[in-house]
C-alpha cells in the first residue's frame, strides 16, 4: 500500500501568484474605493450646508419680524440649530435682510452657498466646493454626483449622488442632456417638518412622477403648496416649477440672428424656454425680458 503524500502547504510559486493577484486587485479597487468615499463625503458636506442655509433663512425671517432690518446672524447659532458637526462661517446678509452667502466647512471640504450666482463675481453655482485651506475650488454643486440613465425619475445611489436626466434637442438636431442635480427627498423631509423651504432657482429635482426644474425666481414653498410629490408641487406652483421631458427643445446661439440694429432672437423666447449659451444652460423665468440674452434676466440651470 502506498502512503498518502504529505501536504506541505503552498509552494513558493503559488505564494507569489497569490501575492501578485492581491496587488493587482488592490491597484484596481483602492482608487475606486477612495473616489467612492470622496463622493459620499462631498455629498454629505453639501447636504449639511443646505441644512444650515435653510436654518439660517428661517432665523432671518424670525429676526426680521421681531427686529426689523439691519440683522446679524451668529454662525454658532446656525450650526447648533442645524445640528451640524462642521463649522459655519462667512455669513453675509443682503440689504434686504436675505441670506446672500454662507460657508460650511467639515474636514477638508468647504462648501459656500451663494444666493445669486448669476450676479456674483466669485461663485458660479448655488453650492460651491473648495478646499478647506482655501487652496482652490473643486467645482460647483454638480460635482457631487454623476448622473445615469434616461428621462425617468431619479434615485439616490449609495454614494449620495442623484441619478436621472432628460435629453433635449436644439434646432440643429444636437442632443443636450440635463442631469438631476439635487435630491427631492431632502427638501421633502424638511418641508414636512417646517413651514417653508427654499429650493435654489435652476435646481433640477426628480421623484417617481418625473424630473422637474425650479425655473422661477421665487423658489420658496410652504406646506400649503406641497402635497406628497413634485407633480403636486408643480400643479400648485406653475410659475416656479415645470416638468421636463425628452421631447423638449433647447435654444442655442444659432437661434440668434444679426440684424442691422444688433442681435435678435429669431423667435422670442417664452417663459420656461431653456437655452444653451456660452457653454452653460439657462431657463427663461416668469417675467423674463425676451429681448435679452443669457445670463441677463435668465436663471442659470445647475449642471
Amino acid at each position: 500500500m502506498k502512503k498518502a503524500k504529505a501536504n506541505n502547504g503552498f509552494t513558493m510559486v503559488e505564494l507569489i501568484v497569490i501575492i501578485v493577484i492581491i496587488l493587482v486587485l488592490s491597484a484596481v479597487l483602492v482608487p475606486s474605493l477612495l473616489k467612492y468615499i470622496d463622493k459620499a463625503q462631498r455629498a454629505k458636506a453639501k447636504d449639511d450646508c443646505r441644512t444650515c442655509v435653510v436654518v439660517a433663512q428661517g432665523l432671518l425671517v424670525e429676526m426680521y419680524v421681531s427686529d426689523g432690518p439691519g440683522l446679524t446672524l451668529d454662525p454658532g447659532l446656525v450650526r447648533k440649530e442645524a445640528g451640524a458637526s462642521g463649522v459655519v462661517s462667512d455669513i453675509e446678509i443682503s440689504t434686504d435682510s436675505e441670506l446672500a452667502h454662507l460657508a460650511y466647512t467639515i474636514g477638508k471640504y468647504k462648501v459656500t452657498y451663494c444666493a445669486w450666482p448669476t450676479l456674483c463675481a466669485v461663485h458660479d453655482e448655488y453650492f460651491n466646493f473648495e478646499d478647506a485651506d482655501g487652496s482652490g475650488g473643486s467645482g460647483g454643486s454638480g460635482d457631487a454626483g454623476e448622473s445615469e440613465g434616461g428621462g425617468g425619475g431619479g434615485e439616490t445611489d449609495a454614494g449620495g449622488t442623484v441619478a436621472g436626466s432628460v435629453t433635449l434637442t436644439d434646432s440643429d438636431g444636437n442632443k443636450h442632456e440635463l442631469k438631476v442635480t439635487d435630491d427631492w427627498e431632502t427638501y421633502k423631509d424638511t418641508m414636512s417638518s417646517s413651514y417653508d423651504i427654499t429650493v435654489p432657482p435652476g435646481t433640477i429635482l426628480s421623484d417617481e412622477t418625473g424630473i422637474y426644474l425650479i425655473y422661477g425666481w421665487n423658489g420658496t414653498f410652504n406646506k400649503d403648496n406641497y402635497r406628497d410629490n413634485l407633480s403636486n408641487l408643480a400643479d400648485a406652483n406653475p410659475n416656479n416649477v415645470m416638468k421636463l421631458s425628452n421631447d423638449g427643445k433647447v435654444l442655442t446661439q444659432n437661434d440668434i440672428k444679426n440684424e442691422g440694429n444688433g442681435n435678435q432672437w429669431k423667435e422670442s423666447p417664452k417663459t420656461g424656454d431653456i437655452c444653451f449659451y456660452d457653454g452653460k444652460y439657462y431657463v427663461s423665468p416668469t417675467g423674463c425680458n425676451v429681448n435679452t440674452f443669457p445670463p441677463d434676466g435668465w436663471i442659470k440651470v445647475e449642471q
